[in-house]
C-alpha cells in the first residue's frame, strides 16, 4: 500500500465507528459504484485488488479520498484478499469492521442500521443484512443461515429464492455470507481474521461459528437490505469446483464431532469418490482430473492454494460448420442444466448451421416456459429418481438425434447428455466434442456407488485430522509486509513495529514503542496462542481464553 493512500485517511477519519474491507478481482464498474456509495457513506475503506487486469487498479487509484489499496501482483483468492483488507482497516480502530464483495450493493441505510443493532444489541458478534439477487430485486439470496455437521452440506441458506416472504425485524443466525458482513473489531483483534486455508468458499461458515463459539451470537437484520449481483449458474471452472469441494471437506473434518458428523463427511467422501470414478469411466477427464486432486490434496492435508488447473476443451476437438456437414447433423437435442445458458446454446448451434432442427429437454416445471418462448421445435420434460431418469434416456433414444448439447456445469454429466449419435458439451460460447457412451453409464451407475461406499469406509480415517495451521499463503508476503503483519502469522496480533499503519487505540502506547520488555510478552502470547492452535483436540474447537493485553472485553 502506498504511504500518501494511508496518510490522506489518517487526514479525514480519527476513530470512525465503521471501516470496510472489500476485495475485487476484474470488475471494474461493480467495485467503482461501490466505492462511489462508500465514499458518501464517509465510511474509510480498505480495497484489495487481486491483480484485475480489466483496468480495476487504474481506475480506483487517485479517484477516491477515502481508499486506501492494497494493490497485489497476485491472485490471492477470496479469503486472502478479505485478510488482508480486515488486518489493514483494523488500523483505523474502528468499532465495526465491514465486509463487502465487489459485486454487492447494500442500501443506503443499511450500514448505519446493522451498526446500530450492534450497538444496541452487545451479546451479537456479527450482524447481516438480507441479501437479495440485484438482477431480481424482490428476490431473496438469503437471510443468514444455519450449520449442521451431522448434514452433507453442512451450511444452509435461509429463505433462498424467496419472494417477499413475512420477515421479524431480526434472527439469529449460524453464520452470514462475507458478500455483506459486519463484525465487532475487538472481537477480529482476539480472535483473528479467516482461516488462511480456504481460497473461497466456506471461508465466512468457518469464521462465523469460531465467533460465535468464542463470543456470543450472529444476526440477520432482515430491515437492512443489500443487493448481490453474482452470476447464480457457474460454467465448468476447475478452480472454483475444487474450492467448492475440498474447503466442504475440509470444513466438515474440522468441526467434526461426534458420529453422525463422522458419518456425515464419510457420505461426501461417497460422493466425491462417486463422481470421480464415474466421470472418469465416460470420459469426462477435466471433472475426473479436479476431483482427483480434490481427494489427493485432502489426503495428504495440502489445503489452500491449488498449485495445478485444468483448462476446458485443451485436448477435446472444437464443433463447428465443417463438422455439422461430415456427420450429417440435422437433429439437436439441448438437454438443459441452466435455463441462462440455452439460448446461447442455441446461438452457437445456429451459427454453425442454419436449417436445424432443434429441441430441448428440461425439468418438468419449466416446460411450459419454454414452450411459451417459442424457441424450440419440441419441448421435453426429464422425469425424476433412478427409474424417472432410464426411462426419459429411453424416450429420448427412440427419437434418434444426431447430436445432444449440454451445457459444462460443475457436475457430472446426465445419461440422457448420450441419448444421440454425438455428444457435444458448450462452454464459454463454444461446442466441444464431447465422449458418447451411454450404455457404459448406465452400467457404472450401478457399480460406481458400491465401490465409492468400499473406499470410503476404508479410507475415510485418512481426512479425520486436518491438523494444518492457518499460515498465509507466499504471494500474500509483500502485501502483508506492507500492512504491517508478520507475514509468517497473519494475525492482528502479529504486528511488525514501524509501520506507515498508525497503532491501534487498542495497543498501549508502549507497545507501540516496542521495548525489549513488551517485545518478549508479545513473543510469550503468540507462543502461547499458537501451541493452543497446535493441539486443537479430536473434534470442535475449544474456546480459547486471549490475554487482556489486546484489547478489552466485547462489552
Amino acid at each position: 500500500m502506498k504511504s500518501n493512500d494511508m496518510n490522506r485517511s489518517e487526514k479525514y477519519f480519527s476513530k470512525p465507528k465503521v471501516s470496510a474491507a472489500v476485495v475485487t478481482y476484474n470488475k471494474k464498474e461493480s467495485i467503482l459504484k461501490l466505492l462511489t456509495f462508500l465514499e458518501t457513506q464517509n465510511i474509510p475503506t480498505f480495497i484489495t485488488d487481486n491483480g484485475s487486469i480489466d483496468g480495476t487498479r487504474e481506475a480506483i487509484q487517485n479517484r477516491f479520498l477515502n481508499i486506501s489499496m492494497l494493490e497485489s501482483s497476485e491472485y490471492l483468492g477470496r479469503t486472502g484478499g478479505f485478510n488482508c483488507a480486515i488486518l489493514a482497516a483494523l488500523s483505523t480502530g474502528s468499532d465495526y469492521i465491514i465486509l463487502l464483495d465487489d459485486d454487492v450493493m447494500p442500501e443506503f441505510d443499511c450500514i448505519d442500521k446493522l451498526s446500530l443493532f450492534l450497538d444496541t444489541h452487545k451479546d451479537y458478534v456479527f450482524a447481516a443484512p438480507a441479501v437479495f439477487i440485484k438482477p431480481k430485486q424482490n428476490i431473496l439470496q438469503e437471510t443468514g443461515g444455519c450449520v449442521d455437521f451431522s448434514k452433507r452440506i453442512s451450511a444452509e441458506a435461509w429463505n433462498p429464492s424467496q419472494t417477499g416472504p413475512h420477515l421479524p425485524e431480526y434472527t439469529d443466525i449460524d453464520y452470514a455470507s462475507a458478500c455483506c458482513l459486519m463484525v465487532r473489531a475487538d472481537a477480529i483483534l482476539k480472535l483473528g481474521v479467516m482461516d488462511w486455508n480456504y481460497i473461497t468458499f466456506n471461508d465466512d461458515v468457518d469464521w462465523c461459528f469460531r465467533l460465535r463459539n468464542a463470543f456470543g451470537k450472529g444476526a440477520c437484520v432482515t430491515t437492512a437490505k443489500a443487493y448481490h449481483d453474482s452470476q447464480w449458474s457457474k460454467s465448468f471452472n476447475s478452480l472454483r469446483l475444487y474450492c467448492l469441494e475440498q474447503n466442504n471437506l475440509y470444513l466438515k473434518a474440522k468441526f467434526r464431532r461426534g458420529l453422525s458428523d463422522i458419518n456425515s463427511l464419510t457420505s461426501i467422501l461417497i460422493r466425491l469418490y462417486n463422481i470421480w470414478l464415474y466421470s472418469k469411466v465416460i470420459g469426462d477427464n477435466e471433472l475426473s482430473n479436479t476431483f482427483f486432486h480434490v481427494l489427493c490434496d485432502a489426503w495428504h492435508k495440502r489445503y489452500g492454494r491449488w498449485k495445478g488447473s485444468i483448462q476446458f476443451g485443451i485436448s477435446r476437438k472444437k464443433l463447428d460448420k465443417t463438422y455439422f456437414i461430415e456427420n450429417r447433423i440435422n437433429r439437436i437435442l439441448i438437454d438443459s442444466s441452466s435455463e441462462e445458458y440455452d439460448p446461447q446454446i442455441f446461438e452457437a448451434i445456429t451459427a454453425c448451421r442454419k436449417d436445424l432442427t432443434v429441441d430441448i429437454l428440461c425439468d418438468a416445471d419449466r416446460v411450459e416456459n419454454f414452450r411459451k418462448k417459442k424457441l424450440f421445435s419440441n419441448v421435453y420434460g426429464r422425469s425424476d429418481g433412478k427409474i424417472g431418469t432410464l426411462a426419459t434416456f429411453f424416450r429420448i433414444k427412440r427419437q434418434r438425434y444426431d447430436l445432444v448439447v449440454t451445457d459444462t456445469s460443475m457436475r457430472e454429466r446426465r445419461i440422457t447428455c448420450m441419448a444421440g449419435k454425438h455428444s457435444a458439451f458448450f462452454n464459454d460460447k463454444r461446442l466441444y466434442e464431447a465422449s458418447n457412451r451411454p450404455f457404459i453409464a448406465i452400467l457404472s451407475r450401478g457399480v460406481t456407488p458400491a465401490v465409492s461406499i468400499l473406499l470410503a469406509w476404508v479410507t475415510f480415517t485418512k481426512f479425520l485430522n486436518t491438523q494444518t495451521s492457518s499460515i498465509p499463503f507466499p504471494d500474500a508476503k509483500p502485501l502483508l509486509e506492507k500492512i504491517g503483519i508478520y507475514p509468517s502469522g497473519g494475525q492482528p496480533w502479529n504486528r511488525i513495529c514501524n509501520v506507515p499503519f498508525a497503532p491501534s487505540p487498542h495497543f498501549s502506547s508502549e507497545s507501540s514503542n516496542c521495548s525489549p520488555k513488551i517485545q518478549i510478552k508479545h513473543i510469550l502470547g503468540r507462543v502461547k496462542n499458537l501451541f493452543i492452535s497446535c493441539f486443537p483436540g479430536p473434534g470442535i474447537e475449544k474456546k480459547t481464553k486471549f490475554e487482556k493485553f489486546y484489547n478489552p472485553p466485547l462489552s
